[in-house]
């Protein structure tokens, strides 16, 4: 039963509904409204293109009640709606369609307008928006923009099931969450061009997406969150670059297919290639530290094509920390270029496992991938870490990087590497120069040496026949020093015959010292 009342105007409005059934009680009829969904048509849009609907949607905007669903039905055919300016929304209501289209034509001074504007005066929760189709034919900025500067908080989000463009404003992107507070919020299964921003939102997850466009694929932004990000199972081809980091922390990056496949030059001023003033880089992958350390990262199982512009598929600029980089497949991306580029010394405890895998024309000078005879990342992974500052096989020092002394030297096979326990390796071995106690024989990298007042004994056997001495080397933690322990006997060496001495070597018994006393810093 429905029972009405006649307005001022003339008008005859619903007031209260109640069931015919027995113990059915009365009801307001806003109340009952908000129950269902809300048909944008029943305010006037028509969903035709040629008609202009952006007053029709926005007083179906406004009028919905918090918890309602605005529906944007197709009907018969594919139904479009066409906006001029941007639509607000200010409440906790729901959209969806039924692959139905909302298009801005936005010229003039709405020229750089959002199409969805969320503004979240309130803490809203539990928000979905599923089938619809949102881009722009003229102009534009952000599909969808959820800002959060009320710290008020937007909480539970869904986009799913929706194709999704940003607009011609060089910054737009098709989904923004911003600010503080916009947290614990999932993007799948959607069709995105232009990019995902997150803006301090926390917690996000985005899966199982196909990410395309021009700007960088998503954007993940430290400013007080950016935390506890998942970004799993797309498919990710950006011309800018397939995923931004910048001062973000725990982000895990897993199961991505990534390309590069847009031709033409960059754009001038796009975050994913000009990470700070003057340096630019074009990578699938850029993780960039500024005032805030890039830190916490997960890498795992990404499958990395090659790309126009593409110099690395990986690259870590500035502070970053505890990076973990394992189980990727990295495609051949020429001989000039680098699978992982670590651009500065401030990068600390960069970990690349043993499990990924390359692609191997011309790493180590092979002219195929059919002459690589190996999968074995420290054979064929190209990384360039600028000298210091990661560890893994693919990090590798030569017997430069100890700054032998006093005669001491290494044999011509001799490596020295951090290993994914954090330990010091090394393979070949110490060529002995002076013995006596207190001798200096080098000194570690920055990147390699012991916490300050750590100190470990560094314990080898010569490989002579006539002698079998042991020698032990004592590292000092904050210099990196390694010396004599004690008084050797001088290398008589020999042939055991009382030949002439042969040259004495060392190698090392066991790794040096595990994480709990040993740093690889820097900080």
């Amino acid at each position: 039963m429905f029972a009405a009342t006649r307005c001022a105007n003339g008008r005859i409005r619903m007031a209260i509904f109640q069931r015919p059934e027995a113990g059915a009680v009365v009801r307001d009829l806003n109340g009952k409204v908000a129950e269902a969904q809300l048909n944008v048509r029943d305010w006037g849009a028509v969903g035709n293109y040629s008609a202009d609907d952006t007053d029709a949607i926005q007083a179906c905007f406004d009028a919905a009640p918090p918890g309602a669903t605005v529906h944007f039905p197709s009907g018969k055919d594919l139904a479009t709606f066409r906006v001029t300016r941007q639509l607000n929304i200010n409440n906790e209501i729901c959209l969806s369609g039924e692959l139905s289209r909302i298009v801005g034509d936005f010229t003039g001074d709405h020229a750089s307008d959002d199409l969805l504007h969320f503004n979240v005066p309130i803490e809203m929760r539990n928000i979905v928006i599923e089938r619809l189709t949102l881009n722009f034919n003229n102009g534009g900025r952000h599909a969808i923009y959820v800002g959060n500067a009320s710290g008020k908080g937007a909480l539970g989000w869904v986009i799913r099931n929706c194709v999704v463009a940003g607009g011609a404003d060089p910054e737009g992107r098709a989904i923004v969450f911003d600010h503080i507070g916009t947290h614990f919020n999932r993007i799948r299964d959607n069709q995105i061009i232009n990019g995902i921003l997150l803006h301090g939102a926390d917690g996000t997850i985005i899966d199982g997406n196909l990410i395309f466009g021009e700007r960088c694929g998503v954007t993940v932004e430290l400013a007080n969150g950016a935390y506890k990000t998942q970004i799993v199972n797309n498919g990710i081809t950006a011309r800018d670059g397939g995923v931004f980091l910048r001062a973000a922390q725990q982000v895990d990056i897993e199961n991505n297919q990534f390309e590069q496949g847009f031709d033409g030059a960059r754009e001038s001023n796009v975050n994913a290639f000009e990470v700070t003033p003057g340096l630019r880089v074009a990578s699938h992958i850029i993780a960039y530290g500024g005032d805030e350390a890039v830190r916490d990262i997960r890498i795992l199982g990404n499958n990395f094509g090659s790309g126009v512009n593409q110099e690395a598929a990986i690259s870590l600029v500035g502070y970053t920390r505890d990076i973990l980089i394992d189980e990727n497949v990295f495609a051949n991306l020429g001989t000039s270029l680098y699978d992982i580029r670590i651009f500065n010394e401030t990068s600390a405890y960069t970990v690349i496992g043993e499990r990924n895998r390359v692609y191997g024309i011309t790493r180590t000078g092979l002219q195929s991938r059919f002459e690589a005879n190996s999968l074995d990342p420290k054979a064929l992974l190209r990384v360039h870490d600028n000298g210091k500052g990661s560890y893994g096989y693919a990090a590798r020092k030569g017997k430069a990087a100890l700054d032998l002394r006093n005669g001491w030297d290494a044999t011509q096979d001799f490596a020295i590497w951090k290993g994914e326990d954090d330990r010091l390796h090394m393979t070949g071995g110490l060529i002995h120069g002076a013995n006596a106690g207190g001798t200096l024989v080098g000194v570690l990298p920055p990147t390699m040496r012991p916490v300050a007042d750590a100190r470990f004994f560094w314990g080898g056997v010569h490989n002579v026949v006539a002698s079998n001495l042991q020698t032990r080397l004592l590292v000092l933690g904050g210099t990196g020093e390694i010396w004599v322990q004690s008084a050797e006997v001088a290398n008589a060496g020999g042939d055991g015959l009382g030949g002439t001495p042969t040259i004495s070597w060392m190698h090392a018994t066991q790794p040096i010292q595990g994480r709990a006393e040993y740093l690889s810093g820097p900080f």
